[in-house]
């Protein structure tokens, strides 16, 4: 038997590192990793019903409204997804008898606490809370709706993180280096920047702790059909009177937005990932006004964690090295590809062949070339030009391209009866999830020559926008809102009737394995 883990919010920063390294102990979880359409945070009830129906041993809950400026003008939704959520899941977990990890931030506090000589000094997970902004109160409203659910709980609060993937600080400073000459940063705030690799890390270590203390030695084999009544120990009640509650994880140092920064920069050209240092200025906070304000004091003790868990927070400065240092891994495959055939890395070349001799997965990230667009040019730079019925697999009749997608927002949601559609990041990125009904694949969108086919009677979802993204569809028909499928269920239920319908998935994986058989 195998555990089964229920982890919210897959496609943020925490949420798909937790996936990605617990999928790669597959003989141990069972990862329940729910997209927005079979899991709407928005819907108390889906929630719960969701939880009970797929009885999972521990439920982790990094989803969150993190849109700290939005958040100011959208009350409603922050709360709902902040505090609503997690009190439904917790509820749920309350009713099963296991244990909920909860994911919450710095921005509870107020950003003010310093020492009789006027220095800031860290919070700690006993002190006072009083937050600043919508997104803060809606955090720590979430944190007493676990407290209050009587279910077992761990709180780790975490802050300034940061991945190699997804919308982040660091992204945006490799990216700005590359267009700026001096950039001016905030240096009058202060917190400790956390990778989100190294809290999947530190977070999983704390779910087998609690997962050994709530069914005991054994839990490798836990149950997956658990209840109340099995899990009432006296030893487990013990250990979760001392180690459940609160728990601040990030790292054990603290810097500015400022020196982050530099420090990005001057790690990111030694690993050659930009070409050039920008000059980083630092500004006060008065000097950069943001809708929502900012803690200037985000410094969190971290000594629970190290006495109770025995896990040590390490430097901050290791965390971005080890992030950097992965991007310019991932960088170095790519580059030592021969650049023939459809020009993904000889590395996911292999894994794509042992993946398409397996049963599909609930998600399967791969590169997409269908179809690749014509990139012309000269010294001047590039150009991209695209016909009907040679460049896209259809006569175009309508074009049309999204942007300006705010942050933390997804789009699309539907399925097309008869519209076909090809979509490009001209500029930034995405990602774009395709689903036939019976398979669903991850498409990381950011290069302006490859393009996504979307066939008809495919699902499909967009998330993770850059701040730059410009996604560019073109279509085989105008607009008819009677083609679109907006509900899954009702998706589902016409794949299930249309045996016949083509497959736009199956498509790429066979191109894509005919490329690699020749490579």
């Amino acid at each position: 038997m195998t555990i089964k883990v229920l982890i919210t919010g897959s496609s943020g920063q925490v949420g798909r590192a937790l996936v990605e390294r617990l999928r790669q102990q597959t003989s141990d979880y069972i990862v329940l990793a729910p997209q927005r359409a079979e899991l709407d945070l928005l819907n108390t009830t889906a929630i719960q019903d969701f939880v009970l129906h797929n009885r999972p041993a521990i439920i982790i809950n990094p989803a969150a409204y993190t849109a700290v400026d939005l958040a100011e003008d959208d009350t409603e939704t922050a709360y709902r997804v902040n505090a609503e959520a997690p009190q439904a899941l917790a509820e749920a977990a309350a009713k099963l008898g296991i244990p909920l990890i909860h994911f919450s931030t710095d921005y509870v506090f107020d950003g003010e606490k310093r020492d009789q000589q006027g220095q800031l000094v860290p919070y700690h997970e006993s002190e006072a809370c009083a937050p600043i902004g919508v997104y803060g109160a809606s955090k720590r409203a979430g944190e007493l709706a676990v407290m209050q659910s009587g279910c077992r709980h761990i709180i780790l609060r975490t802050s300034w993180v940061y991945s190699d993937f997804g919308k982040n600080f660091m992204l945006t400073m490799l990216r700005l280096a590359g267009e700026r000459e001096q950039l001016s940063i905030v240096n009058d705030q202060w917190g400790a920047p956390t990778s989100a690799l190294w809290i999947a890390e530190a977070c999983i270590d704390i779910m087998q702790q609690a997962l050994r203390a709530t069914y005991g030695e054994a839990s490798s084999t836990v149950r997956l059909n658990t209840s109340a009544d099995s899990t009432e120990l006296t030893e487990s009640a013990q250990w979760w009177r001392t180690h459940g509650g609160v728990l601040h994880l990030t790292p054990r140092n603290w810097t500015n937005w400022q020196q982050f920064a530099a420090a990005i920069m001057q790690q990111a050209h030694s690993l050659q990932l930009i070409n050039k240092l920008p000059e980083v200025k630092g500004i006060p906070a008065a000097a950069y006004p943001t809708r929502a304000k900012r803690p200037s004091n985000s410094m969190l003790n971290t000594a629970r964690l190290r006495d109770l868990f025995n896990i040590e927070a390490p430097l901050w400065e290791d965390g971005l090295q080890a992030c950097l240092r992965r991007i310019y891994d991932e960088k170095t495959e790519t580059n030592t590809d021969t650049g023939k055939g459809n020009g993904m890395n000889v590395k996911l070349k292999d894994e794509l062949k042992d993946e398409l001799n397996d049963k599909p997965t609930s998600s399967v990230q791969i590169p997409y070339q269908n179809p690749a667009f014509r990139l012309l040019g000269d010294e001047r730079g590039s150009l991209i030009a695209v016909e009907g019925n040679k460049d896209v697999p259809f006569e175009i009749a309508r074009v049309y391209y999204i942007f300006g997608t705010k942050d933390g927002v997804e789009r699309g949601f539907h399925a097309h009866k008869a519209l076909k559609q090809v979509a490009v990041a001209v500029r930034g990125s995405c990602i774009m999830k395709l689903d036939d009904g019976q398979e669903q694949i991850d498409i990381l969108m950011n290069d302006p020559a490859k393009s996504v086919y979307i066939a008809p009677m495919v699902w499909h979802e967009m998330r993770e926008f850059s701040e730059d993204c410009v996604l560019l569809v073109f279509a085989d028909q105008g607009y008819d809102e009677s083609d679109y499928i907006r509900n899954y269920d009702a998706f589902m239920d016409a794949v299930r009737l249309a045996k016949n319908s083509a497959t736009a998935l199956s498509s790429i994986k066979n191109s894509i394995a005919n490329t690699a058989s020749k490579e």
